[in-house]
Formats: structure tokens, sequence, C-alpha cells
């Protein structure tokens, strides 16, 4: 067996929504599957179970759930772009009252429980420490931090770092290069699938060409250095950049304008 499952495995689920490259173990458990949305570059690792209400699961782009984690509730939660789950987090949108009042089981009628919802939202950029529980109606800010085995029963003001049970804060503020990080990769991967969906363009001149052509300009070979492409590399990875805000803005619309009406072009 296939340690992910495939596309067509994965489109023939009933998800409400696929982005492209979703890695989602075969062992992942899904409940509601018609109310979770997943972005692109999403990976749920073995074991993890997510259990949607009517108010839905939503998972951003290049989000990880680590290894038997869960996110479980009748209300909303949200992991938005470039969130992270370690191993064994809980991520609850509903909890039973335990004050004695009522009783407490899913075996139950309605009548005899109190269960109690509430919207969960982990803004981008958001890292939660392996064994952390999160209840319902909890907020936790941009960039925020939460280290291993907390319990977070409030909410988190961003770029900042939690850990304990109860929660503490430990550092009110947390580094924002991940903004860098994140433009560069954007750029990056807008980049990539532009010249895969571009299959004729041959290179980078034959690009830059098309996008002067397209703005009645022509340019000679000598003129490619505008273009400044660049290779740029941040923690060991390589990254190729369009660093003229210009061309890079002529490039995308070429591309669109490829897209919505299917211009072929001659680039001899």
């Amino acid at each position: 067996m296939e340690s992910f499952l495939s596309i067509d495995i994965l489109h023939s689920m009933g998800f409400k929504s696929v982005g492209d490259n979703v890695l989602i173990s075969s062992k992942a458990s899904f409940y509601g599957i018609s109310q979770i949305s997943l972005g692109s570059n999403v990976r749920i690792d073995d074991f993890c179970v997510l259990s949607a209400g009517q108010e839905g699961i939503r998972i951003g782009r290049n989000v990880h759930i680590g290894i038997m984690s869960s996110l479980i509730g009748a209300d909303k939660i949200e992991l938005e772009n470039f969130c992270t789950l370690s191993s064994r987090v809980a991520i609850y949108s509903s909890s039973d009252n335990f004050n004695g009042e009522y009783m407490i089981s899913p075996t139950l009628p309605e009548k005899y429980t109190n269960v109690i919802n509430g919207v969960v939202s982990l803004k981008k950029h958001v890292v939660i420490g392996s064994g952390t529980v999160i209840l319902p109606g909890v907020t936790v800010g941009e960039g925020t931090a939460v280290g291993a085995l907390s319990l977070i029963s409030k909410d988190l003001e961003p770029f900042s770092i939690y850990a304990g049970n109860p929660i503490k804060l430990l550092k009110p503020t947390r580094s924002k290069r991940i903004f860098e990080l994140e433009k560069l990769y954007l750029d990056s991967e807008k980049f990539k699938k532009a010249i895969q969906m571009l299959p004729f363009f041959q290179n980078i001149l034959s690009v830059y060409r098309l996008i002067g052509q397209s703005h009645g300009i022509f340019f000679n070979s000598q003129d490619t250095r505008q273009l400044e492409i660049r290779k740029l590399t941040f923690a060991k990875q390589s990254y190729w950049v369009i660093t003229n805000e210009v061309a890079k803005e002529l490039c995308y619309r070429v591309i669109l304008l490829h897209l919505t009406m299917n211009v072929k072009c001659d680039l001899k």
C-alpha cells in the first residue's frame, strides 16, 4: 500500500475542495468530509483524524498536520497558510460541560448534555508543539509559536512564544523574517508554475521577448539582463526570483493572457 493517497483517490473521496500537491496518509481518517477544504501543498500524516461539523474544517496552503493529531468539533476549525501542527496535537471546536449539571456522552440525546461550541482559528505561520490541546473559541495570532504539552484555552497574541499548562507567555516578540521567506517562496512557486504552464517558452530570453512584444517593445539579446533573474539561497535552499517588479508584473499579465485567451506565440 502506498504511504500517501493517489490524486484519483483524493478527488473521489468527496472533499469540499482539494488543492494541488496534497499528501494525505492512507492511514488518516476523515468524517464530514464534504465540509473539509484542503489548500495546496498540504500534508496530513498517519493516524490523524479530521471530523468536521456543519461549519467545516478549512486548511490553508502549505499546512502540515503531524502524526496522530486530531481536529474535531461541530463549529468551524481554520488553519491558515503555513501553519504547522506537531505530533499528537488535539484541536476541539466542541467540548462537554464538566460542572456536573449535565451528562457527558455522545451516546445520549442532546437534552441530557450541554455541548459548548466555538470557532478555533490558527492564523498564518502558527506553530503548535507536540501534545498540545486547543479548546473551543480560541484564536492563535499570526506567527505565534506554542511549546509542547501546552493547554490553550484563551486567545494568544500574534508573533509571541507561549508554553505550559496553564498557558504562559514566554517571549512577547518572535522574528518576522518568515514574511521575507514567504515572499521568496511564493515568487519562486509562481515562476515555476509559469514555466510549466507555458511550455513554448524555451528559455528566459524567449519569455522576455514575448513580454516586450506584447507591449510593442522589441529587445536584443543584450537586454536580457534587465529582467534580473537571480538565484537566492536561504537555509540551504535555492530560489529563482524575478527581482525587477515591472518585468515581474508584465510576465504575470502575459501568463494570464495565455490562460484566458489561449494565445499562441511564435518565438523563433
